[in-house]
This record gives structure tokens, C-alpha cells and sequence, in this order.
């Protein structure tokens, strides 16, 4: 009970004002972020000005990860927290009443317009659009200002240059959808992870499970998923990085489709891997999903 009043508390002073913190001059700004994805946007604004530390790593899964004693220590010398919110950081609540860290807590995913998934849940999913990653990047810039105002300029010149990135990006996927037959655009896929990918794109995902963790398919939902890659009218099944892949295998095998690549959702990959990025991931899944659907 006790974390929980702790935790309301916390909330409710980070959602409306920045708590005062002191970040010396010439000290890189310490940052955490609750997942990888978000750790790499923070470094675009931030570059060397800013010291980011992840509490989900790259490959992690946030949906399953278990605070350690040590995340502890980590929002306790941070003078920013970054998350996405729209209950994506299940962890993090408890973990912030926890620590009692004084730290602003800033939610990213404020201002946008927000889906909800096959099970009337709210999809937390929504840096899956570019454009929503845009807002992102800005509530990024305003936090990173109003704590250290004397780097502002730089932050903004960064967010600038990342911003045409980004706008370069969404032409990019647009365009290559537009490459994609109007009846090739259903593929299958394990959990709704990219229903803003698809409301922003014109790609229809059909999910076997809802975007929660908690989340499950049912006998049925599986069934019609196996009939509609038999029938043609979904055109391709994709695994998901990092996610168990024995329903993708068993839709697979039954529908007789072969699965056509790992799409990236809630996580970037290693340094060296395809989508080390937020820019590489989304360049990777579009190829993906042109490579398995751009044909008649």
C-alpha cells in the first residue's frame, strides 16, 4: 500500500511540473529510459551532451522484464526519466515509488492520438508511426531543455537534423507501400504491435493476440488466421523479434505459407544487427514487408 500512495504521489508531480535539478555545467545530462527504442531517440537529440542509461536493454522484452535492485540506483542519480506510457512500462511504476527518485518522470507518448487494440485496450505501439515518433522527439527536446536550458540550442539544432531523418523516413514508407498491391496488403502476425503502423501506412496486420502482455489467442482467432493465408486474402506471416514463435510456426505449418521474416516491434537489435536504430528498424520491417508482398 505504502508503494502505491508512494507511487501516486510521484505521478502526479511529474505529469504536471519538472521537480528543480542542478545539472553542472559541462556534465553530460543523465538519462534513463525505460526501453531501448527510446534510449536511441533520446541519444539523436542528445548526442555527447547527454549519458543515457536503458533499463530494458536491446532484445529485452519489456512486457516481461523484472526490476533489479540495481535499476534502483540508476533512477536515483538520473535527472531525467523517459518513458513511453499508455501502460506499455508495466514495471516502472512500482519501481519509480520504489526508488523515490526525484528525478522528472516524462511520458512520451503525450499528445498523441492514441488506438485501442482488438480487446478495447489502449496499444501503447504507437512509435510504429513515424509521425507519432515526431511528437516523440519534441517532448524530448522540451524535457531536455527545461532541465538543462543552457544546452537548448543544441538540442533543438539536433532534433532539427533528426527531424528531416525522420520526415525522409515516412516518404520512404509510403512510397514503398504504395509499390504493394492493394490485395497483397493483410499479412499475419503473433501479438497488435503495428496497428499505428497501420493506420498511418495502409498495411492491414492480422494479430493473433491483442497488444498486452497478458494477452492470448483463441482457438477460433487461430483458425482464421490458417484460413485466411490458405484462402490468399492475408499474403504473408511474419515472427517477431524477440517473442515466442510457436504460433507463428504452428500457423505456418498448417496454412502451409512460409513465414517471410522477423519484423521488429518492441525493441531495437543488437549494435550490429539490422535494426540497431529506430531509423534501421523501421527500414528493415518496410523492406520485409515489400520483399514478401510487392508482386501481384
Amino acid at each position: 500500500m505504502y508503494f502505491i500512495k508512494s507511487f501516486r504521489y510521484l505521478f502526479v508531480i511529474a505529469s504536471f511540473y519538472f521537480l528543480p535539478t542542478q545539472v553542472s555545467l559541462g556534465k553530460p545530462l543523465q538519462v534513463v529510459a525505460s526501453f531501448s527504442i527510446i534510449s536511441d531517440l533520446a541519444k539523436q537529440v542528445g548526442k555527447e551532451h547527454v549519458e543515457i542509461t536503458t533499463l530494458v536493454n536491446r532484445e529485452g522484452d519489456v512486457h516481461h522484464y523484472e526490476p533489479k535492485p540495481t535499476d534502483v540506483i540508476k533512477l536515483n542519480k538520473a535527472d531525467l526519466i523517459l518513458m513511453n506510457g499508455l501502460q506499455f512500462e508495466d514495471f516502472l511504476p512500482r519501481l519509480l515509488a520504489a526508488s523515490e527518485t526525484p528525478a522528472p518522470v516524462i511520458t512520451l507518448s503525450d499528445g498523441i492520438k492514441t488506438l485501442s487494440d482488438s480487446n478495447q485496450q489502449v496499444d501503447p505501439h504507437a512509435w510504429h508511426s513515424v509521425s507519432n515518433v515526431l511528437l516523440y522527439v519534441e517532448n524530448i527536446v522540451n524535457a531536455f531543455c527545461e532541465v538543462n536550458p543552457d544546452n537548448c540550442p543544441i538540442y533543438q539544432a539536433n532534433a532539427t537534423s533528426y527531424h528531416q531523418q525522420l520526415i525522409q523516413l515516412d516518404k520512404e514508407i509510403q512510397q514503398a507501400v504504395k509499390a504493394i498491391p492493394t490485395h497483397k496488403r493483410t499479412v499475419v502476425i503473433r501479438h497488435q504491435a503495428f496497428q499505428y503502423f497501420e493506420d498511418r501506412y495502409g498495411l492491414h496486420f492480422f494479430a493473433l493476440e491483442g497488444s498486452a502482455a497478458q494477452a492470448e489467442t483463441s482457438a477460433r482467432r487461430l483458425a482464421n488466421a490458417i484460413k485466411q493465408l490458405q484462402q490468399g486474402s492475408a499474403s504473408a506471416i511474419f515472427a517477431e523479434s524477440f517473442h515466442d514463435s510457436r504460433l507463428i510456426t504452428q500457423v505456418s505449418k498448417e496454412s502451409g505459407v512460409v513465414v517471410s521474416g522477423t519484423l521488429y516491434s518492441d525493441t531495437l537489435s543488437r549494435e550490429s544487427g539490422e535494426a540497431q536504430s529506430y531509423i534501421a528498424l523501421m527500414k528493415h520491417n518496410i523492406r520485409l514487408l515489400k520483399q514478401a508482398l510487392a508482386h501481384p
